[in-house]
This record gives structure tokens, sequence and C-alpha cells, in this order.
């Protein structure tokens, strides 16, 4: 004599009444036996069984708290494999595609102002880094240029003894110098032009430039195209 159950404890069972009911040995092993499905015991509930269940009362979970995690955790999986919006990937190509146009930009202002004469170790200071910019970007390029433009030093207003302010009228990258406050000091740089195939400076002298072009872009200074390599 068998006795069972039909409501498992915590599953809706009614506390202070018992409802249990006996069998004997022969019925017990009589009674059909239910099989589970294959791969049922890894797969967890569906959101409709748990709220099927609930109503039957054999769960005390909530169905809202159910189908609140269940929701949360599709739309992390969701997010997971959603593609990046249109406007980043446009994004990202603009940048990828002015990268490559910047370094092939030739201006055809001059950038000279006027001549300016550095100090042999200024002289000597660019010159190691037009040799380092050459061999570190020599082969970056697609149209690769004879001469670089290498930044020697800064030029104030007070190491230039000549009156320079006719020429600053007259040049074709002072704007910016211009549309400044008239207390302004130029701050101005003198640039000098390397050859890269003789591996030497083309004078001892340089120019001073009040405007620069963006770093890797072709410019002219008095009749030499030069690659602006920055400081």
């Amino acid at each position: 004599m068998r006795c069972y159950s039909p409501r498992r404890a915590g599953c809706g069972a009614i506390a202070g009444k018992s409802d249990l009911r006996c069998v004997s040995s022969e019925q017990a092993e009589n009674r059909p036996k239910r099989h589970r499905p294959s791969g049922s015991a890894k797969k967890g509930l569906p959101a409709s069984l748990l709220v099927r269940t609930y109503r039957s009362g054999y769960t005390h979970s909530k169905p809202t708290v159910c189908l609140q995690l269940m929701r949360r955790c599709t739309n992390l999986s969701i997010s997971r494999h959603t593609k990046p919006p249109l406007s980043i990937i446009f994004l990202s190509l603009l940048v990828v595609l002015f990268g490559c146009t910047l370094s092939d930009r030739v201006d055809n202002r001059n950038f000279a102002v006027d001549i300016y004469s550095p100090t042999p170790n200024e002289i000597q200071l660019a010159q190691r880094r037009a040799q380092h910019y050459w061999q570190k970007n020599s082969q970056k390029f697609k149209n690769p240029t004879r001469y670089l433009a290498v930044p020697a030093t800064s030029v104030l207003q007070g190491d230039v003894v000549q009156n320079l302010y006719p020429k600053l009228i007259s040049s074709e990258t002072t704007a910016s110098y211009f549309s400044q406050s008239e207390d302004s000091v130029l701050n101005a740089t003198c640039i000098m032009i390397y050859d890269a195939v003789t591996n030497r400076f083309v004078t001892d002298s340089g120019y001073i430039s009040v405007e620069l072009p963006p770093r890797g872009s072709v410019a002219r200074w008095e009749s030499y195209m030069a690659r602006y390599t920055g400081w």
C-alpha cells in the first residue's frame, strides 16, 4: 500500500488540510508513467507556461516578474546583434577618406613671408627631425615629394629686425594675423626646405611663415613645393 499527495508541497497545497490517496502496490506498478521529452530538462519554461502555471496555483512567482526578466534578456540579446546605425558607418568612411585625401592635398599659395636665418644648433635639430620623418613616412604617400618643409624654430616679432609689416600685407597666408586685435603679437615659424635626395637643406636659411598648412600636405614656399612635416 502506497500513499501519495496529488499536490506537491509548496505548490498550491493548502495548509492544515490532508489530501492523501492510498493505492495498492499492484495499482502503483500498473500506473502509467509520464515520459519527459528529450531535451526538455535543459530548456527553461516559456512565458505562456509560466502564466498558466501561476493561474493554476503551482508556483508562487509572479508572472509580471518573469515576463520582465525575459524581456530584459531578449532586449539584451537583440542589442548585441543589432547592426550599428548608418550614420556611424558614414562618419567612419568620411574620416578614412578625409585622412587619405589630406596627404595628397596641394596648396599653391606662397607660405613664405620673408627670409630668416636660424642658428646652427636649430639647423642641426631640424635636420634630425627631417631625417627621422623621411625614414618613417617615405613609403606612406601616393605621390612622394622631393622636398620637405621642416619647422626649425619659432619666430617672435622681436626677432625680426627689418620692417615686416609691408610683407605681411602683401602675403597670401597672413589673414589669421590681421583678423586678430591690433595689439596681437606676431608669432611665426621658420620653415627650412629639406632635400630628401641629397639628405640636406637646400640653404642655411629658412622662410618666415605666419600660417601653416595641415601636417602631411604639400604647399609652396617660394619656388619649392614641399610636404609639411610638422613639429
